[in-house]
C-alpha cells in the first residue's frame, strides 16, 4: 500500500501503513524519537507530506518511551524480509538524546531513513550491524565518526570510489575497515535513493504535481552527496564484506530503476496444495544451531531450500535450455542461463554475479598484488573472492618468519560443466562483437526478464514446481552445513556469512585444498566422474587461509620447557619457595589457556575453585558476557590440567601451613607474624574459592590475581604477538584432528545467544561433550610437551578444596538477570494480563492445597507446618522471587503465586513448631549428589523440560494420580513439583553449593 504524493499523513498509524512497517508497540518509541527531529525541520519525507501539527503531539509523547531495545529484541541475528525494515528503524535509536549526540550520527540516521523509504534500494544486514554499533555507542564512536567525515573527503575521487577507499586506508587512521566499508556502502545506497527520487520527481512534476523532499544538511558530506551522477561503482570483482554492490555507475543502457523487482526472482509465489509435490521428510540436525532464530529460515528444508533431486533436475533442465538458446544464438538466454548455473554452484545473489569481472583480462602482477580484486577466471575455471570479515583477522606487527603467510582470498575450482558453459558464453560474446572485462554484457533488466521465462519453463516440469532462485541459492550453504556442521567452512566456501557469527573464522587456519575438498563433497553430483584438476590452474597465492597467529611446534615446545625449568629447582628458604609458587601459578594458568581456549581477559584473574569441577572434568567460564541470560559457558578440562591444579592448591595449602607455624616477630623474610598470617589466609582463600585461583605474591608479600602483564613476562621477545595465540592454536588443531565442529565452537565460546548448554533450547549432552573432547585435549597437551609438575615444595595432600561446580552466578550478574526478566515481562503484557485475570482461581487452588496439607490452615492465618531457614529465605528472595520469563505459561504462573504465598507468610510470621506427620521441610545440606554431577543434571533437565514444555501431559499425569491416591498426597506431589520448578538449581543456581533435599 502506498500513498499519493498530494495526500497528507495526519497520524503515526497512517505513516506506518505507508512505509509498510509492523505496528508493534516497541517500535513506536524509536519511531517517535527519530521522526521528531526530521519532520519538525523538514516537514516531509521524500514524497510523503506530513501534517506536522496533527502528528507532532503523538510523536513527542512516544519519544519519551524506552527506545534502546535493539539488542534485547534482535540480539546478533541477521534478519530477512520485512524484519529488515524493522531492524533498520532500530538503528535510529541511541542511549542518549539525539540533541546531545554528534552531528555525524544524525547524518547517518538521516541517510538511513532515506534509504529505508526507497523501494528499490536495500542495505545488507552486515552493514546495518556495523552502523548500529556506531550509532548506539555514540560516546565511544561519535568523535571518531566526526573525524572520518572530516578526513575522507580529502581522499575522495568521485570517478573511482575504489581508489578513494584504497587511498584512505593507506593513510594513518584508527578506524576499522568495516567502518569505512559500511559508511561508503551507506553513501552509495543514498546516491541510488537520491537518483530514484530525482527520476520520479521529474516524471511526476511533468504532470503538475509538486513534490517536496526531505532537507538533509550533512555538513562534511555535502560535497559527496551533491554529485551522485559522478560516483562510480567499484570496478573490480565483488564485495562479500557488506553484501551486494550499489547499482550506481552502470552502463547507459541500464535504466535508473529496474522495471522488474528483484524480489520476484528470489521469493516464489505460493504453489496450490494440489500442485505441491510430495517432499521427503528431512530430519533436523540435533544441534544448537538448528534451533537458532537466524537459521530457522536457513534450515527449513521443505520450504526454503531445494532438495537434492530437485537441484539435480534443475541443472539438467538448465543445460537443455542452454543448448536450445545456443542453437537460436539468443545471447540474453545464454547469459541468463549461465547466471542461474553460477547461482547454483556459488550461492551468490544476482547482483553480485552481474558485477563479476573476467580476471583473464587483467594484468597478472596487479591481480596478485591487489588483495581487493575479486572475480571469475574463465580460462582457469575458478572464482576468486575475499574471506568474509577479513579485516578482523589477526595481522602480526612484524615480518617474522615465525608466522606463515596467509591469503586474504580464496580460490574455488568450479565444476567442468559450468566452466564449459562460461567458455561458450565468452565465445558467443566475441562473435557478436561484445568486448570488455565484464562476464555479463547485457543489461540486468533484460537478464531478469529472461530469468522469469526460464523459471516459468522450469516450473512447468512436474518435479520442479517449487523452483525459485532463492531456493536454488540456499542449496550449497545448506549442504555444506549438513555435511560439516562447521560454520567456518560454510562461510569460507561460500564467501558470505549467511547469518553465522564470523568469530570462528578469526581463530581458524586451514588450506585452499581443504576448502576445495569440502566444496566438491557438497556438490559431489557435479564433480563425480571428473578427473582431479591440478593446482597449477590456480593463481600463485598462499595456500594457507585464515588466522596468521599460528606459532610453529618447536617454538611452543621451547616455550613450555622454559616454563618448566624454574619448577625443577629445590628452594629451601621461604622467599625462594614463594617465587617458585608464583612460577607454578603461571605454569598452571598457561596450561589452562592452552587446553581450554580461555580468553586472555581479566576473567582469568577472577576464576576460582568454585568454577571448576574436578571429578566431572569441566568448568564454568565467564570470560565474555554473551547476553543477559547466559553469563557463563561450560568448557572441558583435561585430566592433566585437573591434576596440575590440584598439585598447585596442595602447594598453596602447604605453604600456608608453614607461614602459620612461624612464631618469630622479627622474621627475616616477611618481617612480622601479622604478615605471615595475612599471607597464609590469602593462600587459604585461594584454595577454598574465596579469592582468585591463580595468584601472584609480590616482593612486599601482597597477593593479587594474575594479570596479562604477569603472563607477558614469560613470552619470548622475538614473538611479538598477542597472548591469545594458544586460542588460535587450539581452534586449528582440534579441527585438524577431526573434532566435531560444534564442540570446538562451544569450547571457544563461539555460540550465539540462547544456545549455551544451560539454555532451555539446547540439545547438547554435557556428558557426550566432555567424553568426546577430553581425550583430544590431553593428547594436545602431551604433544606440546606439557608435563605434570609436582615440584619439591611442601604439599598438604590431605586437603579437600571442594571441587564443586557452582551454578551460582556472581553478584554483579544479577542485575543483568533482572534486566532480562523485566524485558520479557514488558514484551508479554498481554499474556501476563490474562494470568492476572486467572490469579484468583489459582489463589483459591493454592489455598485448598495448603489446607489439605496443613490441618487448620486458612488463607487469613499463617501456616504452622512449613519450616524455612533465614538463609534460604534470603537466597530465595534474591534469586527466585521474580516472576516468570519467556517460558511463562499457566504452570509457571501457578508456581510463582505459590512461592509468593509461602514467602509472604514466612516473612510475616515465624514458624517454630511444625506439626508431626505433616511436615514439608526444605533444607540445604552438602551431599555427594552435587549439582555438577552430569547424571543429576541430565535427569533434572529432562524433568524440568518435560514439565515446562508438556503441560497437558503434566496435568494428565496428575489426573491419573488423583484417581489412585488421596487428595493429601496428590497436592503434596503438586507442591513438590512446584518447588522443583521455582527452587531448583537449574537456571537460578544452587544455594551455597548444595542441592535441595525434600524430607
Amino acid at each position: 500500500m502506498t500513498a499519493t504524493p498530494h495526500k497528507k499523513i495526519r497520524s503515526l498509524d497512517e505513516l506506518l501503513t505507508v512505509l509498510q512497517v509492523p505496528k508493534t508497540p516497541p517500535l513506536r518509541g524509536f519511531l517517535g524519537r527519530c521522526f521528531m527531529r526530521l519532520f519538525v525541520e523538514a516537514g516531509s519525507l521524500l514524497n510523503l507530506v506530513i501534517d506536522i501539527q496533527a502528528i507532532s503531539p503523538e510523536i513527542e509523547r512516544l519519544a519519551l518511551l524506552d527506545q534502546d531495545i535493539t539488542s534485547a529484541i534482535f540480539g546478533n541475528h541477521e534478519l530477512t524480509g520485512v524484519l529488515n525494515k524493522y531492524y533498520l528503524y532500530a538503528m535510529f535509536t541511541s542511549t542518549a538524546n539525539t540533541e546531545e549526540e554528534p552531528e555525524s550520527l544524525f547524518v547517518i540516521r538521516a541517510l538511513l531513513l532515506v534509504v529505508l523509504c526507497c523501494p528499490n534500494v536495500n542495505l545488507s544486514a552486515n552493514t546495518i550491524k556495523v552502523l548500529s554499533s556506531i550509532t548506539r555507542n555514540h560516546r565511544n564512536y561519535g568523535s571518531n565518526t566526526d573525524l572520518f567525515f572530516e578526513s575522507f573527503p580529502k581522499y575522495y575521487d568521485p570517478k573511482n570510489i575504489k581508489r578513494s577507499w584504497e587511498r584512505y586506508l593507506q593513510s594513518p587512521h584508527d578506524f576499522p575497515d568495516s567502518w569505512v566499508t559500511a559508511l561508503i556502502q551507506l553513501l552509495g545506497r543514498f546516491t541510488d535513493a537520491y537518483r530514484w527520487l530525482i527520476s520520479n520527481s521529474s516524471s511526476k512534476s511533468a504532470q503538475g504535481k509538486q513534490i517536496r523532499t526531505i532537507k538533509v544538511n550533512p555538513g562534511p558530506l555535502h560535497g559527496l552527496l551533491n554529485s551522485p551522477d559522478g560516483i562510480d561503482v567499484i570496478p573490480l570483482g565483488t564485495d562479500f564484506l557488506t553484501g551486494d554492490l550499489p547499482t550506481d555507475g552502470l552502463d547507459d543502457e541500464l535504466p535508473l530503476v529496474d522495471a522488474v523487482d528483484t524480489t520476484t526472482l528470489v521469493s516464489s509465489p505460493p504453489v496450490p496444495a494440489l500442485e505441491e509435490p510430495p517432499l521427503p521428510v528431512v530430519e533436523r540436525a540435533r544441534t544448537f544451531i538448528s534451533e537458532q532464530i537466524s537459521y530457522q529460515d536457513f534450515l527449513a528444508f521443505s520450504d526454503r531450500v531445494l532438495v537434492a533431486s530437485e537441484f539435480e533436475e534443475s541443472l539438467c533442465r538448465l543445460r537443455d535450455d542452454f543448448r536450445q538458446a545456443l542453437k537460436l544464438r539468443d545471447l540474453a538466454g545464454i547469459e541468463a542461463n549461465v547466471m542461474l548455473q553460477l547461482t547454483a554452484v556459488t550461492g551468490w545473489s544476482l547482483s553480485t554475479l552481474y558485477y563479476l569481472n573476467d580476471l583473464d583480462q587483467l594484468d597478472g602482477e596487479r591481480l596478485l598484488a591487489d588483495a581487493y580484486i575479486e572475480g571469475l577466471s574463465i580460462k582457469r575455471g575458478l572464482v576468486l573472492f575475499r574471506i568474509p570479515d577479513v579485516d578482523k583477522f589477526w595481522k602480526p606487527r612484524n615480518t617474522s618468519d615465525l608466522f606463515v603467510q596467509t591469503s586474504e582470498r580464496i580460490q574455488l575450482l568450479l565444476p567442468l560443466t559450468t566452466v564449459a558453459a562460461l567458455r561458450i558464453l565468452r565465445r558467443q560474446q566475441k562473435n557478436m562483437g561484445v568486448s570488455g572485462n565484464r562476464v555479463f554484457s547485457l543489461a540486468l533488466e533484460r537478464l531478469q526478464l529472461k530469468m522469469l521465462e526460464i523459471r516459468r519453463s522450469l516450473r512447468s516440469t512436474v518435479g520442479l514446481k517449487r523452483f525459485s532462485v532463492g531456493r536454488l541459492r540456499r542449496f550449497l550453504p545448506v549442504q555444506l552445513f549438513q555435511q560439516t556442521h562447521d560454520t567456518a567452512l560454510v562461510m569460507l566456501a561460500c564467501g558470505q556469512t549467511h547469518g553465522f557469527s564470523t568469530a570462528p573464522l578469526h581463530y581458524y587456519q586451514t588450506t585452499q585444498n581443504h576448502i576445495q575438498q569440502t566444496y566438491e563433497q557438497a556438490l559431489r553430483g557435479l564433480f563425480s566422474g571428473h578427473k582431479k584438476r591440478s593446482r597449477r590452474q590456480r593463481f600463485s597465492l598462499p595456500e594457507v587461509v585464515g588466522s596468521r597467529l599460528q606459532l610453529p611446534d618447536q617454538e611452543i615446545g621451547a616455550f613450555v620447557l622454559d616454563l618448566i625449568k624454574p619448577l625443577r629447582a629445590h628452594p629451601a628458604d621461604l622467599r625462594g619457595q614463594i617465587n617458585q609458587l608464583n612460577q607454578l601459578s603461571r605454569y598452571a594458568a598457561w596450561m589452562l589457556l592452552a587446553s581450554t581456549g580461555h580468553r586472555n581477559t581479566q576473567a582469568l584473574g577472577k576464576l576460582t575453585t568454585k568454577d571448576l569441577y574436578h571429578e566431572g572434568g569441566m568448568a564454568l567460564f565467564s570470560d565474555k558476557v554473551v547476553d543477559a541470560g547466559h553469563r557463563a559457558r561450560l568448557v572441558v578440562l583435561p585430566q592433566t590440567l585437573c591434576r596440575q591444579i590440584q598439585i598447585y592448591l596442595e602447594v598453596c595449602q602447604g605453604l600456608s601451613r608453614r607461614l602459620q607455624s612461624e612464631q618469630s616477630n622479627t622474621n627475616p623474610v616477611t618481617g612480622s607474624v601479622q604478615t605471615n598470617l595475612r599471607l597464609a589466609q590469602n593462600l587459604q582463600d585461594a584454595v577454598f574459592g574465596n579469592t582468585s585461583l591463580f595468584i601472584q605474591i609480590s616482593k612486599r608479600f601482597i597477593c593479587a590475581p594474575i594479570t596479562n602483564q604477569d603472563l607477558s613476562l614469560d613470552l619470548p621477545p622475538h614473538w611479538q604477538c598477542k597472548l591469545n595465540f594458544f586460542r588460535h592454536r587450539l581452534a586449528t588443531r582440534l579441527r585438524n584432528n577431526g573434532v566435531f565442529a560444534e564442540y570446538v565452537n562451544h569450547q571457544l565460546g563461539h555460540l550465539d545467544s540462547g544456545m549455551q548448554p544451560f539454555g532451555r533450547h539446547s540439545l547438547l549432552n554435557p556428558s557426550e561433550f566432555v567424553a568426546s573432547l577430553q581425550p583430544y585435549l590431553d593428547q594436545l597437551l602431551e604433544q606440546d610437551s606439557w608435563k605434570l609438575m609436582k615440584t619439591r615444595l611442601p604439599r598438604d595432600s590431605a586437603i579437600n578444596p571442594g571441587w564443586r561446580l557452582s551454578f551460582d552466578y556472581r553478584d554483579q550478574h544479577r542485575a543483568l538477570l533482572h534486566e532480562e526478566q523485566s524485558y520479557w515481562r514488558g514484551q508479554l503484557k498481554r499474556r501476563i494480563q490474562l494470568k492476572r485475570v486467572a490469579s484468583p482461581d489459582i489463589e483459591r487452588e493454592i489455598d485448598y492445597a495448603l489446607s489439605t496439607l496443613c490441618p487448620g490452615y486458612h488463607a487469613d492465618h499463617p501456616p504452622h507446618n512449613i519450616e524455612l531457614s533465614d538463609q534460604q529465605l534470603k537466597e530465595i528472595q534474591l534469586q527466585l522471587l521474580e516472576a516468570v520469563t519467556d517460558q511463562a505459561d499457566q504452570l509457571e504462573w501457578r508456581n510463582a503465586l505459590l512461592r509468593r504465598r509461602l514467602l509472604r507468610h514466612r516473612s510475616e510470621h515465624q514458624w517454630q513448631t511444625p506439626l508431626p506427620g505433616k511436615v514439608f521441610r526444605v533444607m540445604v545440606q552438602p551431599s555427594p549428589f552435587v549439582p555438577g554431577s552430569l547424571a543429576a543434571y541430565r535427569d533434572y533437565q529432562k524433568l524440568r523440560e518435560w514439565l515446562l514444555t508438556d503441560f497437558p501431559s503434566y496435568q494428565n499425569c496428575l489426573a491419573s494420580f488423583k484417581g489412585q491416591i488421596d487428595f493429601s498426597t496428590y497436592y503434596l506431589i503438586r507442591l513438590v513439583m512446584a518447588l522443583i520448578l521455582t527452587c531448583g538449581y537449574f537456571g537460578s543456581g544452587a544455594i551455597n553449593g548444595g542441592h535441595w533435599w525434600l524430607a
